[in-house]
């Protein structure tokens, strides 16, 4: 959320919902156009039983995958971003308020 917020003070309103399978559906129904930015903390996102068999119905939107270190990512996601992740419930949200900020510093800047 504070990423939206920092994004919308630039001008750039972003669309987001809280709830997963609102993400998932919205994930499922985008197009080649859109530009899709998931945080994940333990890069277990797309990893729920079921899942797997909607994705392959993907039409390809531009996923950017934000996440601590792991050795493998699905194929569809086109960028990651990912971090040293110490496992830690205290640091989870700050971890990614950074990386969130930091992308909108560099939008700021382009």
């Amino acid at each position: 959320m504070n990423f939206v917020d920092e994004m919308m003070m630039l001008g750039k309103p972003i669309y987001t919902n809280v709830s997963y399978f609102e993400q998932i559906d919205y994930i499922l129904h985008a197009s080649k156009e859109d530009l899709i930015i998931i945080f994940s903390y333990t890069g277990a996102y797309f990893d729920y039983p079921g899942l797997r068999s909607d994705l392959k119905k993907l039409k390809k939107p531009h996923i950017v995958f934000i996440s601590s270190t792991c050795d493998q990512y699905p194929d569809f996601i086109n960028q990651v971003i990912d971090f040293h992740s110490d496992g830690s419930l205290v640091g989870h949200p700050y971890t990614l308020m950074l990386v969130g900020s930091y992308i909108s510093q560099v939008y700021a800047k382009s």
